[in-house]
């Protein structure tokens, strides 16, 4: 077995403060990432879309500072470079051979230079970030409707990518001034998993140690509740539509319910082919062929998801069962299915050793986003192996009530399926 004092989590600061988090693993690769608090969440409303339009021009900006040759020295050395926009941050990522660590080193950490940009430059970015945009069918779905019903009124309602009308007010002065309230050696770190040694830890810390970076107010990741979180008062959203879709939506509170109680509440309604929604609504009834789910989570508060596309004739029947399903588990400690929720943390918990960039991940995220610190996976694995029935029952207890709750439909008859939502889970026993 393999000893896990071995892996974990060390800290190593730049001179000017900038964290450098190494997790070294037993892998044949790397993956070393910048993370930014940023996105949605921190953007003023003439400020939506800032931070992704930002993640594209650092990828511009890099290739600039490599005398365009980017994407053929990745190439060369088998590199990929990836970055994403989340609704509170931004992950540059850069992962290869551990051979050629250094020279990633020194990609990546062209992230934190200033970025340079003509105004022919930012124009042609600008209507491709537009394009993307409007070939995007987001607006038009259910998430959407449910996003702008949940986050109401707060940061969080608006999407990633932001508006065309946003985007076409950036300005050269207002992207660097944008970019440095981002790039502040307090707020970013970096996050390196997989194989690698200490002298690249040495050498890459060297590399940051050359940067100046600006320093501004700390960002933590609450995100903005708005005055309805908690308190909702029959929240059904309804369009009309030709097909009969669903997404409920809950407010959890992130500091009451810990992250291994909601993870476990998750995969036992949702993970596997034993999971209670999978089981009841798909398997034994026949409501529906496939759902989605997703746990929104930040350091105060979080939603759970649930939404799925059913028949017009089955819409009222499965919705009685999705409650069915809530109730018992606020009602009963479902220790059988805990003990199977638990098996890919307690029993499979090394299984993420194998892989550099989910490792990678789940750890910034967990640590260094929602609070839930750990050093060792052994230390992870204690927290889950822990919980209880009763702990999933009370945490079940606190997230599945009516005043958690907004509904959003799609249905041809909108008017019907808003008095059966409000009778089924607002007028009955939910």
């Amino acid at each position: 077995m393999t000893q896990q004092n071995n892996f974990k989590e060390t800290l190593t600061k730049s001179k000017s403060g900038v964290r450098i988090y190494s997790f070294h693993t037993p892998v044949h690769s790397f993956c070393l990432s910048l993370y930014i608090p940023a996105g949605p969440m921190y953007e003023k409303s003439i400020e939506a879309g800032y931070s992704h339009f930002f993640e594209h021009m650092v990828f511009r900006n890099v290739n600039r500072l490599m005398s365009g040759e980017l994407y053929r020295e990745l190439d060369k050395f088998g590199l990929t470079l990836s970055g994403t926009t989340y609704n509170e941050f931004i992950q540059l990522s850069i992962c290869g051979s551990p051979k050629f660590f250094n020279k990633a080193s020194e990609i990546l950490t062209l992230a934190l230079e200033e970025i340079v940009v003509t105004k022919e430059e930012l124009s042609g970015e600008r209507e491709r970030v537009k394009r993307e945009i409007r070939e995007d069918t987001y607006s038009s779905t259910i998430d959407a409707l449910s996003q702008k019903a949940v986050w109401c009124g707060t940061s969080l309602s608006e999407t990633i990518t932001g508006s065309v009308g946003n985007l076409s007010k950036i300005t050269v002065n207002k992207l660097k001034k944008f970019s440095q309230t981002l790039m502040s050696r307090n707020n970013i770190f970096f996050y390196l998993t997989g194989a690698f040694c200490e002298d690249n830890v040495d050498f890459l810390t060297s590399l940051v140690d050359k940067k100046e970076l600006p320093l501004s107010p700390k960002r933590q990741n609450l995100a903005p509740v708005p005055p309805l979180f908690f308190k909702r008062a029959c929240e059904v959203k309804a369009k009309r539509d030709d097909v009969c879709k669903v997404k409920l939506a809950f407010d959890v509170d992130t500091e009451k319910v810990k992250k291994p109680v909601r993870d476990l509440i998750y995969d036992i309604l949702f993970q596997g082919d034993t999971s209670q929604v999978f089981l009841e609504l798909s398997e034994k009834n026949g409501y529906v062929y496939s759902y989605d789910a997703n746990f929104e989570e930040y350091l105060n508060v979080g939603v759970l998801t649930l939404s799925f596309e059913t028949s017009k004739a089955d819409f009222s029947k499965a919705l009685e069962v999705v409650k069915d399903i809530f109730i018992s588990l606020r009602e009963n400690e479902e220790e059988d299915r805990l003990a199977l929720a638990k098996v890919p943390y307690t029993e499979n918990y090394l299984f993420i050793l194998d892989d550099a960039e989910a490792l990678n991940f789940n750890k910034a995220v967990e640590s260094h986003f929602l609070g839930f610190d750990y050093k060792t996976l052994e230390e992870r694995r204690a927290f889950y192996e822990k919980v209880t029935g009763n702990d999933v029952k009370e945490g079940a207890k606190e997230i599945f009530k009516k005043e958690n709750l907004t509904v959003s439909i799609k249905h041809k008859n909108p008017e019907f399926a808003i008095k059966e939502v409000k009778r089924i889970f607002f007028d009955g026993n939910f």
